[in-house]
């Protein structure tokens, strides 16, 4: 695909991007939320040498460091410097896409695509790390599928590391990413020592990875004495499954899962009622206004979280498939569709609910067409991604597998779409490499 279509698509991205984000870019205001507070403080501690949080990890932090911003400070350059990070996302996917199938309706189609994603476009328009995360994801996606080479490979962990340092919750990602890019039959590369070598530059950009992540558990380990990633999973499971499994016992299936649904804010303040018990358990919370302002305030003390965590073990044990049926139900809340009273209003839920109907009938298409290897790692990928977030799911999660749907998408469609007749195709300039 030449390069002027990869410039279009970059281009619609940016101003679609920046038509949505406009109101947040003149109310700043408006793009904070809880989390971009708590970032915007370490990017301010990052400034002045320290990084004293053990449940976020630096890389979001220090690209606001980078740009910039404070505490007491923030700039509409950050979401321009966003939705551009975003734009270039899809100009990322759209490469892979013509790399995977070598056909120029699909790679269009997948850029398109992820221009008008809503999900994409809203967390670009905010203080949070998913544009940061889904660019360096794509990127390392990229590199996985150029010509095997040992540059590529260090580019690729590199990539991959400074992802998992954005949004922790994506640990076991480039493994599985790693382990299907080497099993990929490549028609172009069919020789032995060419497969021999694929293996090889995919173990050694997993190797990178887990030197990049076993040096930040040495640095926390030589702060704390704990060797910790990141406590987000540990403190998740006391603030999260614990109380969720608690209402579990408390009320019927059925009733939990309509009530998270249907429902989340409820069941928020019916979970944060259930901590209570924990908390007192521990010896935690005497003059505390309410158990979550405790949990909260311990969330960077990996001594306390530990204590909490298997105080919370030890109530949960057996329990796991009533666990396993609460990150179900998270799921499910993760996959609604954007509410209309958001950043993109009805529009973007329209088009959410378009993208969400037509994904089981993608899968059904591409499943006809066997493509087995390709379907196996975008459901891998899925599962995983989704079901790590636990009870609770919020549709900016979705923001981790939009990539791998988005081609899902183009994959299945853009056959019809572009390819329908030769006179559509030579309108859009489109050929195929088969």
């Amino acid at each position: 695909m030449s390069t002027y279509r990869y410039f279009v698509i970059f281009l619609i991205s940016f101003v679609l991007r920046l038509v949505l984000g406009w109101p947040n870019l003149i109310h700043l205001d408006h793009a904070m939320t809880h989390d971009s507070a708590l970032y915007l403080r370490l990017a301010e501690e990052l400034r002045h040498g320290s990084f004293p949080s053990f449940l976020r990890t630096p890389g979001y932090p220090l690209f606001l460091a980078f740009t910039g911003a404070s505490h007491n400070s923030t700039s509409g350059m950050i979401l321009i410097a966003q939705m551009l990070l975003d734009s270039g996302t899809g100009v990322l996917l759209a490469a892979l896409a013509w790399r995977l199938w070598r056909r120029s309706e699909i790679a269009l189609c997948t850029g398109l695509l992820w221009a008008f994603c809503p999900v994409a476009a809203m967390m670009s328009c905010q203080y949070m790390s998913e544009s940061l995360y889904l660019a360096l994801t794509a990127a390392a996606l990229y590199l996985a599928l150029r010509s095997p080479s040992w540059v590529g490979a260090i580019a690729q962990g590199v990539c991959w590391g400074a992802a998992t340092l954005t949004r922790p919750a994506v640990l076991f990602m480039p493994f599985i990413a790693c382990f299907f890019f080497a099993i990929r039959s490549d028609p172009v590369h069919t020789r032995r020592w060419a497969v021999t070598r694929r293996w090889a530059v995919q173990a050694a950009a997993a190797a990178i990875y887990v030197s990049t992540i076993a040096g930040w558990i040495g640095f926390n380990y030589a702060r704390s004495g704990h060797a910790v990633f990141s406590l987000v999973a540990d403190v998740n499971y006391y603030i999260m499954d614990y109380p969720c499994v608690k209402m579990v016992d408390e009320l019927s299936w059925s009733s939990y899962a309509q009530l998270w649904v249907l429902n989340p804010r409820k069941a928020d303040l019916i979970r944060q009622t259930r901590v209570d018990s924990l908390v007192k358990a521990c010896g935690l919370g005497k003059g505390a206004s309410s158990a979550s302002d405790v949990l909260w305030a311990v969330c960077d003390d990996p001594a306390t979280v530990f204590r909490l965590r298997t105080e919370a073990a030890s109530r949960l044990r057996g329990r796991f498939f009533t666990l396993l049926g609460i990150h179900a139900v998270g799921v499910l809340q993760t996959l609604r569709p954007i509410p209309p009273w958001k950043l993109g209003g009805m529009i973007a839920t329209l088009v959410d609910c378009f993208r969400l109907f037509l994904l089981p009938v993608a899968f059904f298409v591409l499943v006809f067409r066997r493509w087995y290897w390709f379907l196996g790692f975008v459901m891998v990928w899925a599962v995983v991604a989704l079901l790590l977030p636990g009870p609770g799911g919020l549709w900016r999660y979705r923001a981790m597998v939009e990539p791998v749907f988005t081609l899902v998408l183009a994959a299945a469609f853009a056959p019809a779409l572009f390819s329908t007749a030769d006179g559509s195709r030579r309108r859009w300039g489109i050929r195929s490499d088969y």
